[in-house]
């Protein structure tokens, strides 16, 4: 989309103006790396002070590890001190630094005017017709696709209640001050296994710019080679995404590792693995049933809300007192003359979470993956290299183990059930391209990003 530049302008207006007004829309120069890392940084603060009105003084002895090198609990990668979180840094690296070579992009030409250059270089006006691109809302953009069962999908919740959509809440604002935009996907699908249907229509149903693609099929395909499936056609989509097992710690001790070993960004996350938040002296959750007897009305007050009626008599959602209390809005909350929104909400059942453990899940997701940010934003200003150099250097190491792994036979990665690949099993040919061959998928299952 064009605009046009006012007649009697010089180049020095034209680009004094547009540099002015992204600065003024993003408080720093999004080519300059320190303010990137500060407009980041501040963003992740306010972020931050957000959930910390949510969880009160619970917050640091909930969500972090203060004693630890990485300080939030969360997503760790599947091997310890493995080189996932350097792989997933240079990923999101790359992300920042294509987010400059789009605004170079639109200003190296403005109507024959370079707004590249400094002032004092622009001395020449507008060419042609004068007109000059206007600037999109964002400049770049990161996607996060959820896939998994009727849990991962939030059924018995409001869409805006699911982990998928606190994580994406928490996160958007962060990347959106440095003009990316942060898009989460919630596929889940209830009742569906990961493989063969989904993983082989990952690109169809997830789209081919997946940043972060997640599995949490637990309680529908247990098995580390059809888990490990879903995630390797995962991993050839175009947009390469980095994988995430979600409260799936087993297959990803042993499938996630070998696809790790291979050259993946694999990572794996569960509340119940949180020493904070799993059963143990270490946990913190405040109980509002301590020994069954449930707290009186003034102490239960005391406890935020997010964190209220959560934990009861030593479990998530237990009895007596949170398995009441486990949806924002119910019929009786209604006739009690609560005001609130959807009393009945399909789906509702014992083993649903309720949007309690939905908002821990997404903020345990989001506060590790914006401090691993962080972290690839402070390398980037640390770097000698000027961000043009450094973002072909990081492209072409990225390309060099994207295509080690694809040479790379399928068997010397995953540990396979042969009864369930019995007819392709030992016809290595029809093997590999069974992992590895383009699909055509016209796929009638919903949420699919194709059918939108």
């Amino acid at each position: 989309e064009l605009e046009p530049i006012p007649d009697g302008e010089t180049c020095s207006d034209v680009c004094g103006k547009r540099n002015s007004k992204r600065q003024e829309k993003y408080g720093g120069d999004l080519l300059n790396a320190q303010d990137v890392l500060k407009l980041a940084t501040d963003a992740r603060e306010k972020s931050i002070a957000n959930l910390k009105l949510d969880y009160g003084s619970y917050f640091e002895d909930i969500f972090m590890n203060i004693s630890a090198s990485h300080k939030y609990y969360g997503m760790n990668g599947v091997t310890k001190d493995g080189p996932s979180r350097d792989r997933l840094k240079r990923k999101l690296k790359i992300k920042v630094l294509n987010m400059m070579q789009t605004i170079r992009g639109f200003e190296e030409n403005v109507a024959g005017c370079n707004c590249l250059a400094a002032d004092s270089s622009q001395t020449g006006k507008p060419q042609g017709d004068k007109k000059a691109p206007i600037p999109p809302e964002f400049y770049e953009k990161y996607v996060f696709a959820n896939g998994g069962h009727s849990q991962a999908a939030g059924h018995g919740n409001m869409f805006n209640e699911t982990y998928t959509a606190f994580f994406t809440k928490d996160v958007a604002d962060v990347f959106g001050a440095i003009g990316i935009k942060f898009e989460g996907r919630n596929y889940g699908m209830g009742a569906m296994k990961a493989s063969p249907f989904i993983s082989i229509c990952s690109k169809e149903i997830f789209g081919i710019d997946v940043d972060l693609l997640s599995w949490n099929y637990g309680m529908t395909d247990k098995w580390q080679d059809t888990t490990a499936f879903y995630m390797y056609r995962g991993a050839l989509t175009p947009g390469r995404p980095a994988l995430l097992y979600i409260e799936g710690t087993r297959q990803a001790n042993l499938g996630g590792r070998g696809l790790e070993e291979e050259g993946l960004a694999v990572f794996k996350a569960d509340i119940h693995s949180v020493p904070t938040m799993a059963k143990g002296s270490a946990n913190k959750l405040p109980d509002s049933a301590p020994g069954g007897i449930p707290l009186k009305d003034e102490e239960l007050k005391k406890i935020p809300p997010y964190l209220r009626l959560l934990k009861c008599n030593g479990n998530f959602e237990g009895k007596p007192g949170c398995a009441g209390n486990k949806w924002s809005c119910t019929p009786r909350d209604i006739e009690n003359g609560k005001q609130c929104a959807c009393p009945n909400v399909n789906k509702r059942s014992s083993w649903h979470m309720g949007y309690k453990i939905h908002a821990l899940l997404g903020h345990v997701l989001s506060l590790s993956f914006m401090e691993i940010f962080i972290e690839g934003l402070e390398e980037i200003t640390q770097s000698s290299k000027d961000t043009q150099a450094l973002w072909e250097e990081l492209r072409e190491a990225e390309d060099q183990e994207f295509e080690a792994f694809k040479a790379k036979p399928v068997f010397d990665t995953i540990a396979f059930n042969e009864s369930r690949y019995a007819d392709i099993y030992n016809n290595t040919e029809l093997f590999e391209t069974f992992f590895k061959g383009d699909s055509v998928c016209r796929t009638s299952l919903v949420p699919s990003q194709t059918r939108y």
